[in-house]
């Protein structure tokens, strides 16, 4: 049975996880939004991150934004940016999600958006480490108590595969201790009888 996905999709998500609790943290003890730029030559990537909620917009240029000056390209971290004039397309805001478009007559740029508040970010991202530690817990209780790891059906009546649902019963791990304990011990003699 191969694990390695669920591992990969879990130890992700659970990065992800830490980086938007400690971007939540950060950004709650600093009180003000920072903004990480990445600025390519026909497009900007845009991470914005205030005390409610972590934007990402992609923003693709008709021409050379005039704000960019000498800089060819590369992360830029700005404390503020403020955009001169946009002008919505569409947008849509629920439950604290928004998403959208707009043009941005100061830059000259067609910018695509999504938004979340943190707390849905973290929701999201806590749900696939949580299922695997419980899946790993449970199967864990289930091989200490002699049950089956995939169905939980009794196996001390079973030899080497599970009736229900053919899995195969691993061998039963020995522990140093128990391996002591099992071990048999040297009868002890009886006492040299003096006379």
């Amino acid at each position: 049975m191969k694990q390695w996905p669920a591992i990969l999709v879990c130890a992700t998500s659970a990065v992800l996880c830490l980086a938007v609790a400690v971007t939540w943290a950060a950004n709650l003890l600093i009180g003000r939004r920072e903004t990480l730029m990445y600025y390519g030559p026909a497009r900007c990537y845009v991470v914005n991150a205030d005390t409610q909620r972590l934007t990402v917009a992609l923003t693709h240029y008709k021409g050379t934004p005039p704000s960019l000056g000498t800089v060819k390209g590369g992360w830029r971290t700005v404390v503020e940016e403020s955009s001169p004039g946009k002008v919505y397309v569409w947008t849509s805001s629920r439950y604290g999600f928004s998403y959208g478009r707009y043009d941005d007559q100061g830059y000259g740029g067609d910018t695509r958006f999504a938004s979340a508040r943190y707390g849905w970010l973290l929701a999201a991202t806590a749900v696939a480490p949580a299922c695997y530690v419980v899946a790993r817990v449970r199967r864990a209780r289930r091989r200490a108590a002699g049950m089956c790891r995939r169905c939980g059906y009794d196996l001390r009546a079973s030899a080497e595969r599970c009736p229900e649902c053919g899995e195969a019963i691993p061998a039963p791990r020995v522990t140093p201790a128990a391996a002591e304990s099992a071990a048999p011990t040297a009868p002890l003699s009886p006492p040299a009888s003096t006379g």
